[in-house]
């Protein structure tokens, strides 16, 4: 009996160490994201979503485009994504990708939420933006 459980806190330290190293060793940073701890910035940290809406008869006014401005050129080719989402940050309908237009200025993205991804003006609460790439 003492043994078996000899083995077994041998065989679960070795385990653990196994997972601890790996886990030690994950790299995180703004061109290679993986899981982590760390907080990891792109190629900005300061954007602002906007959005405008349009009205619909029998839907009511749904979210039209969203704008995103203060992208930094350093963004220029990358992807941006946008995610509406609602109470208790809930996405509403799929997640829209773009890439950022490679203009050497300072550069403003708009986002087209069309047919069939229109979601109403008064459930949205959020507007998340992801730049990667």
């Amino acid at each position: 009996m003492k043994k078996r459980l000899l083995i077994a806190l041998v065989a679960g330290g070795a385990v653990f160490a196994t997972v601890f190293g790996v886990a030690a060793s994950l790299n995180v940073t703004s061109d290679n994201l993986g899981a982590g701890g760390t907080a990891v910035t792109s190629c900005d940290d300061a954007v602002r979503a906007t959005y405008t809406t349009k009205y619909v008869a029998g839907q009511g006014f749904l979210v039209d485009t969203v704008i995103v401005t203060g992208v930094d050129n350093a963004c220029d080719g990358k992807n941006i994504t946008v995610q509406l989402t609602g109470t208790s940050g809930n996405a509403l309908g799929d997640p829209e990708t773009r890439t950022i237009p490679t203009d050497n200025a300072s550069t403003s993205v708009t986002v087209d939420f069309g047919a069939g991804n229109e979601q109403k003006a008064s459930d949205v609460t959020d507007v998340h933006v992801v730049i990667t790439g």
